[in-house]
């Protein structure tokens, strides 16, 4: 019996496991070993693929772990953002507009609620679906075709959070219809500005003044900051002049949002900041008055258009600007229908053409006054000087005439002045025989001293210069040489010389208040929601370009064309008027323009006044119907009275 061996019996068993037989199996031993070999190649082959993957597992990790690190870390801020734009919204707030009075502190034009009709381009379905709905709705609330819609949501930025205006002319009954469907319909938003409503009902020409507000166009959002697409912005006028004082600072409000983009509950408030008031040199009263006999001579006359101003000398301030035809400027704040739109551009009469600031025009003998003030200053005459009239003078086969057939005589500064005499100013200007007048370097040197040529500075946008030809001027423009027949023109307001009625306002203002050429302007002081209001200060452009006494002998001759001149019919009002009528042929085929300048009282003035009457004909029988009513009803309810 053979002893048991536990020790033995466990070699046995493992060797049984591994194919070996100590003494039985000697080539079995050789093949134990290849399979050995075997094994060990693929537990070799298997530890290498597992550090494989071990490594392509730990790589992955790193990736993983670098792209939470970009996200998190470099573009968490980013990413935030864009959460926080899904959840919370900032929208700016619109200041209320400032309102503009006139000198008397009545307002020209008042602030009202407008509802406007947008959509939230990133807020809207992604469906075409649900968007057709959308157009829909907004088509049947608004009665506009559903194409016009459509292409303007294809115009938007679809993933812009700001409002886009789809309607800006929504009344109430259609606010509240718009107001209960936006609580189901993503992306649609009723929203409220104010809108101005201009109050010219009794003088339209107040709308050449004041000018009106348009929306904003893309350029000018590229130009100017603090505006977006919602917001309205100055056109002309007033309203475009002094835009960044009436526009106010905008306020912020912070919204939490829905998965629709609805209001769930306000989160923060800054209010916004109003906009300067500002008080005009206007006087509203004036303007209506004027603009009322203005155009009651118009439909006398059969005419259509003309230009009535009248400033106070003794600054620069306007206080009526008329130009007629005038407009509505409400029409363009309500949304004007292109047809109306093209009934005005298409309008021969061209209503929205500022005539008192954009219109050139030859001025006749209301120039009379400068050529006559400079012969003086400069010694070619004096208050004595008298030159025979007796209907003209010639030049080799040219004759230049005088107005009235046979002439007037023997004629001095002042009588030429009061009777309008071509004959002396001729002389005077471009000299005539042995008698040496101004020429025409020292002529044309005076009229830039005066303003002509050159744009006043009113605050009133596209003022034109005018145009004081010279010789280069005409050889350059019109290849031909200047002769002394130009000089005789331009010294009696003809020829090729051109100004607005503004500057023939302005240096009637110069010769009444004894020298001083101000920049007429029309902001008389601003009411700064924030700050102490500012009263605007006279400019002085010009001064002691004449001598007093030489503008007294000027303002003499033109007191004598009221008292016995062309100006007669004035002499029975009950204040003292001085003035200068003017007729300027510029057409063959057309009757002349008429003029009258004037100032009131003689000889210490208040007022200036300037009328024209486009082809109207003779200025004493055109223009100076319309000063008299006016110095009549100026007279009675406002100079007396104010004194």
């Amino acid at each position: 019996m053979r002893n048991y061996n536990p020790f033995e019996v466990y070699k046995s068993r493992y060797n049984a496991f591994i194919g070996i037989q100590d003494e039985e199996y000697g080539q079995e031993q050789t093949d134990s070993n290849d399979s050995i070999s075997s094994q060990s190649v693929a537990r070799n082959s298997f530890l290498i693929n597992m550090k494989v993957l071990k490594m392509a597992i730990l790589l992955g990790i790193l990736i993983l772990l670098s792209r939470l690190t970009y996200l998190q870390i470099i573009q968490g801020n980013y990413y935030q953002t864009i959460a926080e734009k899904n959840r919370i919204r900032t929208f700016s707030v619109k200041p209320q507009r400032g309102i503009i009075f006139d000198r008397n502190n009545k307002k020209l034009v008042e602030n009202i609620p407008n509802y406007l009709l947008e959509i939230v381009p990133i807020d809207l379905p992604k469906t075409d679906e649900k968007k057709n709905e959308i157009i829909h709705f907004i088509s049947e609330v608004t009665h506009k075709d559903e194409s016009e819609i459509l292409s303007k949501f294809q115009k938007i930025n679809k993933k812009s959070y700001e409002p886009f205006i789809i309607d800006d002319t929504i009344n109430y009954e259609q606010a509240i219809q718009i107001k209960l469907k936006s609580y189901s319909m993503p992306g649609l938003m009723l929203d409220i500005e104010s809108k101005r409503n201009y109050l010219v009902k009794d003088a339209l020409s107040l709308s050449h003044v004041l000018g009106y507000l348009g929306r904003i166009s893309e350029d000018d959002i590229k130009n100017k900051k603090g505006y977006d697409l919602t917001d309205s912005i100055g056109k002309i006028g007033i309203e475009y002049e002094y835009e960044d004082m009436v526009k106010g600072i905008k306020g912020k409000q912070q919204i939490e949002v829905d998965a629709m983009g609805k209001e769930k509950k306000k989160i923060a408030d800054e209010d916004p900041v109003a906009g300067s008031n500002l008080i005009l040199t206007i006087d509203s009263e004036i303007q209506t008055q004027l603009e009322g006999f203005l155009q009651k001579s118009l439909n006398k006359l059969k005419k259509q258009k003309g230009v009535a101003i009248a400033l106070d000398p003794r600054n620069g301030e306007i206080l009526a600007l008329v130009s007629l035809p005038g407009f509505d400027n409400n029409i363009f704040t309500k949304g004007i229908d292109p047809g109306e739109l093209k009934k005005i551009l298409d309008n021969e009469s061209r209503p929205l053409f500022n005539r008192a600031i954009y219109g050139t025009y030859p001025p006749g003998s209301t120039v009379k006054l400068v050529v006559a003030a400079a012969a003086l200053q400069e010694g070619v005459v004096t208050k004595w000087t008298q030159i025979k009239s007796v209907g003209g003078i010639k030049i080799n086969q040219w004759y230049f005439p005088d107005w009235k057939s046979g002439g007037h005589g023997l004629t001095s500064i002042t009588k030429a002045l009061a009777e309008s005499v071509n004959t002396y100013f001729y002389y005077v200007g471009g000299g005539y025989e042995q008698f040496e007048g101004l020429g025409l370097n020292r002529l044309l040197n005076y009229y830039h001293l005066s303003g002509i040529g050159s744009q006043s500075g009113i605050d009133l946008p596209g003022e034109s210069e005018g145009l004081i030809p010279s010789a280069e001027w005409k050889e350059e423009n019109k290849n031909e040489k200047w002769y002394i027949g130009d000089t005789y023109h331009i010294s009696i307001g003809q020829g090729d010389l051109l100004v607005t009625p503004l500057q023939v306002a302005n240096w009637t203002s110069m010769v009444s208040n004894g020298g001083i050429l101000y920049q007429p302007h029309m902001l008389k002081s601003v009411e700064y929601a924030d700050k102490a209001p500012k009263n605007m200060d006279p400019v002085i452009l010009q001064k002691n370009i004449f001598l007093k006494e030489h503008l007294d002998i000027v303002k003499q001759g033109l007191r004598d064309a009221v008292t016995y001149g062309s100006a007669r019919s004035l002499n029975d009002l009950p204040i003292t008027i001085a003035g200068k009528t003017g007729t300027a042929e510029w057409s063959s085929k057309s009757l002349p323009h008429a003029w009258f300048t004037s100032f009131a009282p003689y000889p210490d003035p208040e007022i200036v006044l300037t009328i024209l009457i486009e082809e109207g004909g003779e200025g004493s029988t055109a223009a100076v119907p319309v000063a008299k009513e006016f110095y009549l009803w100026w007279a009675q309810y406002r100079h007396f009275v104010d004194k």
